[in-house]
């Protein structure tokens, strides 16, 4: 029997051990995890160790924790935790690439309790076996069983753009900003879909990113996108400008410097700039196909077509 003293301080190994996770240390949060564990089992124990040594690509530990879990709710004929622990059992599965196997867990686990995470869950693996339409009620289920969920949403909104409905992804990606104003990179991608809706969309999304970035002014994603906007508008003298800040005051990755070097080319024939843009996009991200096939396109409008062969080549490759 665990000591009283013990007992007392599982909870603050608990919380030292989430505190590791969010900081992805996740191999002093599972050793935390199983520390407590020792003191005293409980399902939800095994769950998060099972998760945390998933998340290390340690699956068969993972799976073996899961499993405890899943036997934990067996034993308590409790159906909520065995749908979370069917559904972790699932999520495991289908990091490791075993999607058959994941697919089985997700439909036990809404078979023993309909909770929306599993739905998102089994949407997503099912859309990247291309079943888009059993994905998409999966989605639709799941913003059932909770529509304030913005998780289930958002992949609801992002297959409606997949399949070039904006209407509905610039609907649901609204819905999202009512309640979770932060949630992932909504305000990206509605600022994207209204760029399909002429001057007013384009506009729109101008003083959507304005309007966000006065919060989140070191976003480099918003300010490229501002840049892009700016252009659709034939606004390059601001375009140029967010390109230009962007170099200055933050940190330029790979597609900053395809998207100037685009511009350059496109707008401002500085070519010279645009070449040298092109070839620091490749040195960042040697791995980086779109930075060759633009270089490459780039090429071949200057009548470069040796080298546009090769970078061209390159690029499909990647």
């Amino acid at each position: 029997m665990p000591r009283k003293k013990n007992i007392a301080n599982i909870d603050d190994i608990y919380q030292q051990a989430a505190i590791n996770e969010s900081a992805g240390e996740f191999e002093k949060a599972a050793a935390l995890y199983q520390k407590a564990l020792s003191i005293r089992s409980n399902p939800g124990g095994w769950g998060l160790l099972g998760r945390t040594l998933a998340l290390q690509g340690k699956y068969r530990e993972g799976l073996a924790a899961a499993k405890k879990m899943r036997t934990a709710a067996l034993k308590h004929h409790s159906r909520p935790l065995l749908a979370i622990a069917d559904c972790l059992m699932g999520r495991i599965h289908h990091d490791a690439g075993r999607l058959v196997l994941a697919e089985k867990y997700y439909r036990e686990s809404l078979e023993a309790k309909a909770r929306p995470e599993t739905e998102v869950f089994l949407g997503n693996l099912l859309n990247t076996q291309g079943r888009s339409i059993e994905a998409k009620v999966s989605y639709q289920r799941a913003l059932h069983i909770d529509p304030q969920n913005p998780e289930a949403r958002y992949n609801l909104a992002m297959w409606y753009k997949t399949h070039r409905d904006y209407e509905r992804t610039v609907k649901h990606l609204r819905k999202i900003l009512e309640t979770n104003a932060a949630y992932a990179d909504t305000h990206q991608q509605l600022a994207m879909a209204l760029w399909h809706f002429g001057s007013t969309g384009i506009n729109q999304a101008k003083e959507l990113l304005e309007e966000t970035l006065a919060e989140d002014i070191k976003s480099v994603e918003k300010h490229l996108l501002l840049a892009m906007t700016y252009r659709l508008l034939n606004k390059s003298k601001d375009a140029e400008r967010e390109f230009q800040f962007i170099l200055d005051e933050l940190t330029a990755d790979s597609r900053t410097y395809v998207l100037y070097a685009n511009f350059l080319a496109d707008k401002t024939r500085k070519h010279t700039e645009a070449q040298a843009f092109f070839r620091k996009a490749i040195e960042l991200a040697p791995k980086n196909g779109a930075a060759y096939y633009y270089y490459g396109k780039f090429l071949l409008s200057n009548d470069c077509i040796e080298e546009a062969d090769e970078v061209l080549k390159t690029a499909a490759r990647l």
